[in-house]
């Protein structure tokens, strides 16, 4: 038997978050995650997002993607 379970996405908008660095590229993000292994704070976690999220959106913004 299958429980339904309810979750809510968040949706983050394709702008900088400004509250979060922007690493120079995308590996130098990888790198940090998973120099905080094993990530077990949802804050963390969702710090490293952003981080990403910032990042990928320079990298756009210069080409490289």
């Amino acid at each position: 038997m299958q429980t339904a379970t309810t979750s809510q996405a968040i949706v983050i908008p394709a702008i900088p978050q400004t509250l979060y660095p922007t690493l120079n590229n995308t590996r130098e993000v990888v790198e940090l995650a998973e120099s905080k292994l094993p990530i077990t704070d949802a804050n963390e976690l969702y710090a490293l997002l952003m981080i990403y999220h910032n990042t990928l959106i320079a990298q756009m913004g210069k080409g490289k993607h």
